[in-house]
């Protein structure tokens, strides 16, 4: 069992020109979100403070800006006014608004 208790994303194999960054973050849940709203391919995994992100290279510029944007607040903010929060991580991990933060251990 991974110690990562969130997966989200398509199934690695399927992600071409891979690469790898692993950030320590409460932001992973923006940043899963924002991906899947820009149609970027990635595989996530993640938990409290830490994120492994595994995404095509040819969206490298995109998924920097995601990121920068999601760590600075101001984006998950501005995604959780829009009433969007959790639309995407609700499909792509199978949680829902409300037990987003409290399963502990489930995995995909």
């Amino acid at each position: 069992m991974t110690d990562f208790p969130y997966i989200c994303g398509e199934d690695i194999s399927a992600i071409n020109n891979k690469e790898f960054i692993r950030i320590e973050t409460d932001k992973a849940q923006a940043i899963v979100i924002a991906l899947d709203k820009s149609d970027i391919p990635y595989s996530a995994r993640f938990r409290d403070t830490e994120m492994v992100l595994t995404f095509d290279g040819s969206y490298r510029e995109q998924v920097e800006s995601i990121i920068t944007k999601a760590m600075s607040g101001d984006y998950e903010a501005s995604l959780r006014s829009a009433g969007r929060l959790l639309s995407a991580v609700g499909r792509g991990c199978g949680i829902d608004e409300h037990n987003y933060r409290n399963i502990a251990g489930s995995s995909r």
